[in-house]
């Protein structure tokens, strides 16, 4: 297999029927972790022991402000939406050999205006349940 180009990874986000990508990105990020139990006890001779805990994935990803486009608004209903209204996201991460996807709540949302360049936006996204990886 090649080599992949940072330009084949996009973040999609479904709306209605299908996953659509998110205009404008320039970037995107996608941490998988798993946190630790110490399991350690007074029988462990001395050594730590550990069992394996909750996972969870992180997604952050840059992207020009396009304020109409329909799948920046979607995703964005996750942190800005009626008074109480917050919703989670059903997203996508795509490769060249496999789509990573899961439901995601919205952890951040920020905007840059430099005044000799494009405005860009950048989210950070926190799964919410199980994660799934399919081959293509």
């Amino acid at each position: 297999m090649a080599k992949v180009k940072g330009k084949d990874i996009y973040v999609s986000v479904y709306k209605t029927d299908a996953y659509y990508k998110v205009g404008g990105q320039k970037d995107a990020s996608m941490n998988i972790s798993q946190e630790p139990m110490d399991s350690t006890d007074k029988d462990s001779g001395g050594w730590k022991e550990q069992e394996l805990g909750n996972r969870q994935v992180t997604v952050d990803f840059d992207a020009f402000l396009i304020e109409d486009n329909a799948y920046w608004l979607e995703l964005k209903k996750g942190l800005i939406n009626l008074a109480t209204d917050h919703q989670k996201c059903q997203c996508q991460i795509d490769t060249p050999a496999f789509k990573y996807y899961g439901y995601f709540v919205m952890t951040g949302l920020s905007m840059s205006g430099p005044n000799e360049d494009m405005a860009t936006v950048s989210f950070s996204l926190s799964s919410t349940g199980a994660f799934t990886e399919v081959a293509k």
